[in-house]
Order: C-alpha cells, then structure tokens, then sequence
C-alpha cells in the first residue's frame, strides 16, 4: 500500500500535470489515454467488483465512452466488493 503521501509520487504527477498542459491536442489526448488506461487497469487489479464489471475490457484499447456506466445501486450493493 502506498503512504498518503508520497514525495517523489508528487514530484512525478506534477512534472506530467505541466507537461500535458503545454501539449498539442494530439500529445493531451495520449496522456488522457495514457492515464485512463493506469486507472482501469488499477481498477480491475485491486477491486473484486471492478474486475467482474470490467471484464473483458482491455485497459488503453477502449475510449472512457466505451467502458460500462456503474450506478449508484450496484456500487452499494456490492459495497464490500469496491476496494477489493
């Protein structure tokens, strides 16, 4: 597990949060990717529900518009699940 805070964490986020500000579009657009596919993956990795609900996506090949919505009602039914 990660510390709350995290120095050299901080210090890489805010070097790529300057980097990708200062893009083209086309740069931006690859980070945004770049970032989304981190957070699926970390999603389907530490979480039993995420894994279930994004099965069968492939992290970095889906735009965040093709990924499963996730209501209000799944995530609290299966609230034990969520950071699993």
């Amino acid at each position: 597990m990660m510390p709350i805070f995290d120095p050299l964490r901080f210090s890489a986020v805010s070097v790529e949060m300057l980097s990708c500000g200062r893009a083209s579009a086309q740069a931006l657009a690859a980070c945004q990717q770049s970032r989304l596919s981190t957070l699926v993956a970390a999603a389907q990795q530490d979480s039993r529900f995420y894994r279930e609900h994004l099965k069968g996506t492939a992290p970095g090949i889906s735009p965040l518009s093709a990924l499963p919505p996730v209501s209000r009602h799944a995530l609290m039914d299966r609230f034990d699940d969520v950071a699993k």
